[in-house]
């Protein structure tokens, strides 16, 4: 009978295990802000979380592991925050420009949050040809509906020809182009606009697609 080959991440049973598992994750999350992932070593990471080399692979076949297993935790937490940004109750009620300007902070704050993190991630995403990545990131879209139907009870203020799609078009192009000026360094030094001044111009530049008349 052929045996099942070992898992590449294996799942902490015990308070402690659970507890190594976290800091070895944090750990590396750390580094990121400061290192690619092929720069960071494993001893790296197990200094910083305070354990041994041994508990690590008690944990993790390799560091590919280690990647699989920085996207099922932290993806899970990028999803959760859009989710509330797309879903949330107080989306209602919102004049149209307040209603662009809160998504688009919370878009911001989103990827501000674990940038080094993010930024492994979504590239791996888009060069591994493991499905797992590129289906997370589709997951976070899902709930897209829902905001997409708060922006559209402002129609009256569209004037785009196709609002339903401007709608659409608008929020990823500022998903992703804010992916590129928060996430990479060399292009942030480059924006004119930072921080709070960048949220306004992405939300400016959002309501003039959609050619809004106030």
């Amino acid at each position: 009978m052929r045996t099942q080959p070992p898992a590449a991440v294996r799942k902490p049973q015990q308070p402690r295990s659970q507890r190594t598992m976290q800091s070895i994750l944090e750990a590396t999350a750390a580094l990121l802000d400061e290192k690619g992932f092929s720069e960071i070593s494993i001893n790296e990471i197990v200094e910083r979380a305070g354990c041994s080399v041994g508990a690590f692979y008690g944990r993790f076949q390799d560091k590919d592991a280690l990647l699989q297993a920085l996207d099922e935790e932290y993806f899970r937490e990028l999803y959760d925050s859009l989710e509330d940004v797309m879903l949330g109750g107080d989306l209602a009620g919102r004049e149209l420009p307040d209603l662009v300007r809160h998504v688009v902070q919370a878009l911001y704050e989103v990827l501000d949050r674990r940038r080094g993190l993010l930024r492994t991630l979504i590239l791996a995403g888009r060069t591994q040809a493991d499905p797992r990545f590129r289906e997370r990131e589709e997951r976070t879209m899902a709930a897209f509906p829902r905001l997409a139907a708060a922006l559209l009870a402002h129609r009256e203020r569209i004037h785009h020809p196709d609002p339903e799609r401007a709608v659409q078009f608008g929020f990823f192009h500022t998903w992703y182009a804010l992916q590129d000026i928060v996430l990479w360094e060399h292009l942030a030094a480059r924006s004119p606009y930072q921080g709070t001044e960048l949220v306004d111009e992405f939300a400016r530049a959002y309501l003039a697609y959609l050619e809004y008349e106030g």
